[in-house]
């Protein structure tokens, strides 16, 4: 299988790598569909890891689209309760967005605690992680149609998990949710919806809501090609507002949240706020032309054990960002940016740290040819020999096809500050 591909040091050649990802990626299903840990799990309807327990509820509706249905990631609200009462909050999303839904696999998970933070503690992330890697394989699930979704603090979680598991994702939706100070540099590729009531004011989530659109609008006015999103600040409406009309109504929001911020400005125009309605128009970019990478915004670098995986040195999901990833020794704050010129066949990056990866696919460049890697201002010329161990090893991180690439060159500052390609 993959892990097995991963001491075979064989040369590929960009038209190869199709279809051995595609022959690669259905071994991996199948080891996956043999482990009687995932299957068990997946019967359960449960994810562990440690002391921390994921329940979620799942549900396919309609019939398959040809590349596999679109993943609906649902968080549910309360939060700094009871358990009884965010259970009974889980009951509800298993079914409050699941009407407009008219293909894809609907999936409701349960908080992994009962504090105000319940869908984005530290153990979270690993395992939605592994819940979208798991949808993939026993649901059919398109990998580059998954979407998160929440209401309440539902929306507290889709607003910290779309920065940090952005590679995994082609939208998200917030709604009536707050950010607790997030930042959003990392959504460059990834469309963010931001929906709160006009009267929503506790905690101040009317007014942080309008102004986080006003962030994003910010920078997409600074990066013309990033940073899509839609805001919809409903009109007199208190915590509750139309997100979930499967009719496609149009619900009256404020035309201009920046204006009515700044002066009461309550200009209206009419559209359909339906969350899903909005999310199934987004494809993930497998491998966005840009990527902005806050490293201070990242999950806690845990992965879950796979013995389909075996005991291969493998990143966490949170040292890879698209095409680019971190060692160990990555800084807990900066900004990576990097970009593909096309044109001079060659990345382009700034601000990266001492030890940085950069993975290339034969849609991003021209592998056959010379490549120049420019690494804040330093121009090096690169051979990039695509490879079957990589791209099994790569596959296995992250267990998705659209995150699996057979070039990772490996650069490092040395301590003159000169970089370097590892050979």
């Amino acid at each position: 299988g993959p892990a097995a591909a991963t001491t075979d040091d064989v040369e590929l050649t960009a038209a190869d790598l199709d279809a051995v990802t595609a022959g690669l990626w259905a071994r991996y299903r199948g080891e996956v569909l043999a482990d009687p840990a995932r299957v068990a799990a997946r019967g359960q309807q449960a994810l562990t890891d440690g002391d921390a327990v994921m329940r979620y509820q799942t549900v396919t509706i309609g019939a398959r689209p040809a590349a596999g249905f679109p993943l609906y990631v649902a968080l549910h609200g309360g939060g700094g309760a009871p358990p009884a009462l965010n259970d009974d909050q889980w009951r509800q999303m298993q079914r409050y967005y699941r009407a407009s839904v008219d293909a894809g696999v609907y999936v409701a998970p349960r908080g992994v605690s009962d504090t105000w933070d319940l869908h984005f503690r530290p153990a979270s992330y690993a395992l939605y992680d592994r819940l979208i890697e798991d949808a993939l394989v026993f649901a059919d699930v398109d990998p580059d149609r998954v979407y998160v979704l929440g209401y309440s603090a539902g929306g507290d979680g889709v607003y910290q998990i779309a920065p940090r598991l952005t590679s995994r994702l082609a939208a998200a939706s917030m709604s009536a949710g707050h950010p607790n100070g997030v930042a959003l540099d990392n959504l460059y590729h990834l469309p963010l919806a931001i929906s709160v009531g006009e009267r929503d004011d506790a905690y101040d989530r009317n007014q942080v809501g309008a102004e986080y659109c006003g962030r994003l609008a910010a920078l997409a006015a600074a990066h013309p090609d990033g940073y899509a999103g839609a805001c919809f600040v409903h009109a007199d409406r208190p915590h509750n507002f139309a997100d979930n009309d499967p009719r496609g109504t149009a619900y009256p929001v404020l035309a201009d949240p920046a204006a009515w911020l700044a002066g009461g400005d309550r200009a209206l125009v009419s559209v359909d706020t339906n969350a899903i309605h909005w999310l199934r128009g987004h494809r993930r970019v497998r491998h966005p032309a840009t990527l902005r990478w806050d490293l201070a915004t990242r999950a806690p670098t845990a992965r879950l054990a796979s013995a389909v995986a075996g005991d291969l040195p493998l990143l966490a999901p949170a040292q890879t960002f698209g095409w680019l990833a971190v060692e160990d020794d990555a800084p807990a704050t900066g900004l990576i940016e990097a970009r593909v010129d096309r044109a001079a066949n060659a990345i382009v990056v700034t601000g990266a740290p001492p030890t940085l990866r950069v993975r290339l696919a034969p849609d991003m460049l021209d592998l056959a040819r010379a490549l120049t890697l420019i690494v804040d201002g330093q121009a090096l010329a690169v051979t990039a020999t695509p490879r079957l161990a990589t791209l099994a090893r790569t596959l296995l991180e992250r267990g998705d096809p659209g995150l699996a690439f057979a070039v990772d060159l490996r650069l490092h500052r040395s301590a003159a500050g000169a970089w370097q390609v590892a050979p």
